[in-house]
């Protein structure tokens, strides 16, 4: 949506901004962000308007060589003794991973990592045997190169809403509606 925005206008300058939730939501309610991409949050207040555009499933990813790349028909078990990166404790994510293991019974992944940094979980995949639940559209360049593997390993209960977050009410500047209607029309594609 960015590089179809930058193509029309290119004298605008767009910035993205990779940040706690919460401190994302103070820079929302407070003006500085025009809006949030990404997991929607439950709590939103009556500050917030949130438009959902397309649910998210995650996978266990691993990088390509790893020893449960090939294996067929796995279980949460047989992730026992691999270390994990993941997204912090008390995200959407998280949350969800953690339902999951509790449901069967199982304790919690405890991260090797934790991080929300795209770049540095791509870098520790590709650099030994850790495990990450992610989305398969997050790390979509990797896995079509061959080089990332999503595992064959079903994960009910793992879908996550993705949507936009402004201020209720809020009269966004004319690069921020050219994206966010970017953005809207590029997500139909993925629903």
């Amino acid at each position: 949506a960015m590089a179809e925005v930058h193509a029309m206008h290119p004298r605008l300058r767009l910035r993205s901004l990779e940040s706690p939730y919460e401190e994302l939501t103070a820079g929302l309610l407070s003006g500085r962000i025009d809006f949030i991409l990404g997991a929607l949050r439950p709590q939103a207040t009556q500050d917030l308007a949130t438009e959902p555009l397309f649910e998210d499933r995650i996978s266990i990813i691993v990088r390509a060589e790893h020893p449960l790349a090939r294996r067929r028909k796995l279980t949460l078990r047989d992730l026992d003794g691999y270390p994990w990166v993941l997204s912090r404790a008390g995200s959407p994510l998280r949350e969800a991973l953690d339902t999951v293991f509790r449901k069967q019974g199982l304790p919690q992944p405890q991260p090797a990592v934790e991080t929300g940094d795209l770049a540095l979980v791509r870098g520790l995949l590709l650099r030994g045997d850790m495990v990450t639940a992610l989305s398969t559209y997050q790390l979509h360049y990797e896995i079509e190169a061959g080089w990332l593997r999503a595992l064959d390993l079903p994960m009910p209960d793992m879908a996550r809403g993705i949507g936009l977050t402004t201020r209720a009410g809020a009269r966004l500047s004319p690069g921020a509606d050219a994206l966010i209607q970017a953005i809207r029309r590029l997500s139909h594609d993925w629903r």
